[in-house]
């Protein structure tokens, strides 16, 4: 659907300026301004975790960006062609 000024507005109370998020990239048009799907629960306001930089030649492309490490482990991790690594502990 066509998003709206009020969707705009609504977003604020979820998100604000400085927020780490994780989300698909739909488009970036000719002035650089990006379109964001957050479609599923996977994506969202990132919380309770670390963010770490590596060198972007470091990020091997994926079909999946997403990863669990199973136990003894329990930590999941975003991993970003962009060289930024999202670690955050999973919860048993």
């Amino acid at each position: 659907r066509i998003r709206t000024h009020e969707d705009q507005l609504r977003m604020r109370s979820y998100f604000k300026e400085g927020d780490l998020i994780s989300a698909e990239i739909q488009q970036v048009n000719s002035e650089g301004i990006s379109s964001l799907h957050t479609r599923s629960l996977k994506y969202g306001k990132l919380e309770n975790g670390q963010l770490i930089q590596v060198p972007q030649i470091l990020i091997k492309k994926l079909k999946q960006h997403f990863i669990d490490l199973p136990e003894p482990i329990n930590i999941a991790l975003i991993l970003g062609t962009n060289g930024y690594i999202w670690l955050t502990r999973v919860v048993p």
